[in-house]
């Protein structure tokens, strides 16, 4: 007896030869970085007489010889450790230019002399910290031991902010099957009090109890139009955040707990805590321990003429979606302090994050990268923020926070988020709508959203 086989489909046999790669892809063991101490104690330190001339190029090919100049998580983008990495192109060349100071603006740094004197960090009980006497400026100018990780955090979260900081932030959002969600966002961050800006007072009367305000408004997509969400900063550190969000579907707006520090931010792969360029967590629910003072790759001065544009970053059927191109910018060897953020053990049984590490740019006071781990210790996701200057009230040219090109990978899970800044506009150069802080910056404005 003959037995006739039924011959396959052709559509089936693709679906079954792409079913087993994609498992044996999933299957495939990956070097997964760890987090460990002696990887941040081996980064050059910032001391080091050791550097990268001016002009050299780095590549997939000779990035070895760089990487004591590299964030963790940027070694692992390198090292192929994860599905999201750098290739072999040009695109992902890192070009090393020169090391170009960054002055705080003159009213800061008076500021800082007269007032710095006055401030008092206090550690608490459970091993976290706070502050007492803060006025303006720079909290501890000079940071040494002890506690030196909690004074350069103070450092940067009371960072340089004009009253009035807008800025259109044009977005996307890549999956793992590299499809794109685009999104712009008009978001306005308000300083409400120990204001360094000529021409505003000091502590407006509307701002007391409250030190920052960030808004963010969402043009596209335009399923989620409207949607507008309100994050305030209380003056006193110790204090919870609060969170409001205007929902256009229900027309009218809703208080967020504010315990709900690992939700994500309109969608995006960044969580709350990540707010402020990534140093957004309640801090008294916290210890801070300084991984020492380094010297690392970083882009503070990006090109005007390419900074905000999407073509100026790898495009999400390239290599490493959203990392920043030659044509962005040189990178530098900057100073920073790597500062580890974690959380206390009441809360680290069900954070989100097990080991956040930010480094802290020593002469402006800005984060321009972070490492986070999960709970595990297994690395996450690794942050950039990349900087221009900007004109602020006394004709200062400024780096300043929040105003940026941020890239947020999610590198377990292969998600890219990008916010590019596309325009920006300081204090009186604001739009008119956002003149009037003393409306615009509480939760009540949020009803005129729709009017």
């Amino acid at each position: 007896m003959t037995t006739r086989s039924t011959p396959i489909p052709k559509f089936r046999l693709i679906l079954i030869s792409t079913l087993a790669l994609t498992t044996a892809l999933a299957a495939a063991p990956r070097a997964e970085v760890t987090f460990d101490p002696g990887a941040y104690a081996s980064l050059a330190s910032a001391d080091s007489k050791d550097s990268i001339p001016e002009g050299t190029r780095i590549t997939v090919a000779n990035w070895r010889q760089y990487k004591r100049f590299m964030p963790i998580g940027m070694q692992a983008v390198f090292a192929g450790a994860y599905n999201w990495k750098l290739d072999a192109s040009a695109d992902s060349t890192v070009v090393v230019g020169p090391t170009i100071f960054t002055p705080q603006p003159k009213q800061f740094l008076s500021d800082t002399e007269k007032y710095s004197s006055q401030m008092q960090l206090v550690k608490l009980p459970q091993g976290s910290y706070t502050v007492k006497g803060y006025v303006a400026g720079i909290p501890f100018p000079n940071p040494v031991e002890p506690d030196l990780g909690a004074k350069v955090y103070f450092n940067a979260y009371y960072e340089c902010r004009p009253f009035i900081s807008w800025y259109s932030d044009l977005g996307w959002q890549v999956d793992s099957y590299r499809n794109v969600s685009l999104s712009d966002t008009e978001s306005i961050l308000f300083r409400l009090s120990h204001l360094s800006d000529p021409g505003y007072p000091g502590n407006p009367p509307f701002g007391k109890g409250y030190i920052f305000a960030n808004r963010y408004f969402v043009h596209l997509p335009e399923q989620t139009k409207y949607t507008t969400e309100l994050a305030m900063y209380r003056d006193d550190p110790a204090l919870p955040q609060e969170l409001y969000v205007f929902l256009p579907s229900l027309r009218r707006s809703l208080r967020l707990s504010s315990r709900a520090r690992c939700s994500p931010i309109l969608g995006s792969d960044y969580a709350q805590d990540d707010n402020n360029d990534f140093l957004g967590v309640l801090v008294t629910e916290f210890s801070i321990k300084s991984l020492g003072e380094k010297k690392l790759l970083a882009i503070l001065h990006e090109d005007p003429a390419t900074a905000g544009k999407r073509s100026s970053f790898v495009q999400p059927a390239g290599g490493l979606p959203g990392w920043p191109k030659p044509a962005v910018g040189k990178w530098e060897l900057r100073d920073v302090y790597a500062l580890d953020i974690m959380p206390l053990p009441d809360l680290a049984r069900g954070y989100c994050y097990g080991h956040k590490i930010v480094y802290i740019d020593k002469q402006s006071w800005v984060p321009v990268s972070a490492d986070i781990f999960d709970p595990s210790e297994k690395l996450w996701k690794y942050g950039l923020v990349n900087y221009r200057p900007w004109l602020v009230n006394g004709g200062d040219s400024v780096i300043l926070p929040q105003v940026v090109d941020i890239i947020l990978w999610d590198l377990q899970n292969s998600h890219t988020t990008l916010s590019l800044v596309t325009e920006g506009r300081i204090d009186r150069q604001a739009p008119n709508q956002y003149q009037d802080v003393s409306v615009m910056a509480f939760p009540a404005s949020l009803a005129q959203v729709m009017q």
